[in-house]
């Protein structure tokens, strides 16, 4: 185990975590020197054209830009938390997919809410699972399975962790033998060492 942003995580999760930042900093420093060389070059030409005005906020949008596409002011704000569940609730929502010829469709789907109080007493609303049925060449795919069986899997009291750099939680359930990777998301069983989708330590020890 290493010590990560004061939360005890298994070698390999911490070296992807590393990994996805060093990406988004580089893909950062990259897209922002090909907006600054792009507004230096075509200064001239632009200025001349439209005016100094126009191309200085043409040089600010280029400038900009880069931090959005790399999702650089995510990781900038970004904090591990924890926190308990509160209360657990269905939504509606509509989804939709592509049939891989350009065209999207959409396609209704429920989604499992769970409003948690951190820690530090804020709450917040995070989306645990997510259940539909979707159409696919006349077909109907169920995505997830139906969501009236899965409502018992959460409950108030459990435990819900947020891990700097990682888009997955961590919840600890206590009406479920099943444990999600933080690095992927896929459901395993509390037997697992390791995730069965992508390979990652899954945290079993907190």
């Amino acid at each position: 185990m290493a010590k990560f942003n004061n939360v005890d995580l298994p070698k390999d999760i911490v070296k992807y975590v590393y990994k996805k930042i060093a990406r988004c900093v580089i893909t950062f420093m990259l897209l922002e020197s090909v907006a600054i060389l792009i507004s230096i070059l075509s200064w001239q030409t632009i200025a001349a054209k439209t005016g100094v005005i126009f191309h200085v906020c043409i040089f600010v949008l280029l400038a900009v830009v880069p931090f959005f596409v790399s999702g650089f002011p995510l990781k900038l704000i970004d904090r591990s938390w924890a926190g308990t569940v509160t209360d657990v609730c269905v939504k509606e929502k509509t989804g939709a997919y592509s049939d891989g010829e350009g065209e999207v469709f959409p396609y209704p789907k429920n989604v499992i809410y769970l409003k948690v109080r951190k820690d530090d007493g804020k709450e917040k609303y995070i989306a645990a699972k997510e259940f539909g049925i979707r159409h696919h060449k006349g077909f109907a795919v169920p995505n997830e399975g139906d969501v009236t069986k899965h409502l018992d899997d959460y409950s108030e009291g459990d435990k819900v962790y947020h891990f700097y750099g990682l888009k997955h939680y961590y919840i600890v359930r206590k009406n479920s033998e099943m444990i999600e990777c933080v690095v992927c998301g896929a459901s395993n069983k509390k037997e697992r060492e390791d995730c069965v989708s992508c390979g990652h330590s899954l945290i079993k020890y907190i």
